[in-house]
């Protein structure tokens, strides 16, 4: 069994990674339509780099592609190569072809994906606000409570496995596009759904990432429910909304003054009134 002390240390090492690189858009290789050279999906690869929608559906149809393939290093979809380089068209016009927004990554290591979280995974998605490409995987059968367990092993010297869950909600609050967030919500995400564990939500990651616009309309707009506590410190220690918030006050994006501290001072101020400061 897991020792609850390696546990919280790794929970603690995986924020530290989100809070480094959910910043803005890097460049990934595994979304690069050039690993599908000298693949059956080489040609079909290079209409959706430029959008030509006639040209994909003549190569889909007349060559009886398989749109499930997979790009044999990386273990991604065509599907999802279009929706991180952000091809609304391409996107489109696969999708009405029978690409499916929920197929799952296929990776020996590492977490798996679908196009569905690509679409609110920040780091992954150029232009990762707009929300034309997440709208559209929506429309033709998204799963907006997609749930995907994960799992860490041997980092920094961690020989325990441990086990975390990502939804798409979780990663667009992590990600700090409100945007992302409104669209998943009003598609019907469960802003209440539990992650690593009870307490720890998509509330969790927006106010660790200091994404305070998304903390205050998942809290103060759509009326979540709040947790006793919504997470555990290293030494074991549980910590309410309130003291999440408190402990962000000082950072450089939540200094006094900052849009940050003033929503941060609206939540508090709401969950005074509420009884659950």
């Amino acid at each position: 069994m897991v020792k609850m002390s390696k546990v919280f240390k790794i929970i603690a090492i995986l924020i530290i990674s989100t809070k480094i690189y959910s910043c803005q858009y890097y460049y990934v290789p595994g979304f690069d339509l050039n690993n599908f050279k000298n693949t059956p999906l080489e040609s079909l690869s290079k209409a959706v780099k430029n959008q030509d929608e006639e040209k994909i559906k003549e190569l889909v149809k007349q060559g009886n592609l398989d749109l499930e393939y997979y790009d044999p290093e990386y273990g991604n979809t065509i599907l999802m190569n279009a929706v991180a380089n952000n091809l609304p068209r391409s996107v489109e016009t696969l999708l009405k072809l029978g690409a499916n927004p929920n197929q799952l990554s296929n990776l020996e290591k590492g977490s798996p994906t679908t196009p569905l979280l690509v679409a609110c995974r920040g780091s992954y998605k150029k232009d990762k606000c707009n929300t034309k490409v997440l709208e559209l995987l929506i429309k033709y059968g998204g799963d907006v409570n997609f749930e995907i367990k994960g799992s860490e092993s041997n980092a920094n010297g961690f020989t325990d496995k441990f086990f975390y869950k990502e939804t798409p909600l979780s990663l667009a609050s992590r990600g700090g596009c409100l945007s992302v967030v409104k669209v998943l919500v009003e598609s019907g995400a469960d802003i209440n759904k539990d992650l690593q564990y009870p307490g720890y939500r998509a509330i969790t990651e927006a106010i660790i990432q200091e994404n305070m616009e998304v903390a205050y309309y998942l809290i103060v707009d759509k009326k979540a429910e709040i947790p006793k506590y919504c997470f555990l410190l290293i030494n074991g220690k549980k910590k309410t909304i309130t003291e999440m918030i408190n402990s962000n006050e000082g950072l450089p994006k939540s200094e006094k003054g900052t849009k940050n501290y003033k929503l941060g001072q609206k939540i508090k101020k709401y969950l005074k009134s509420i009884g659950k400061e």
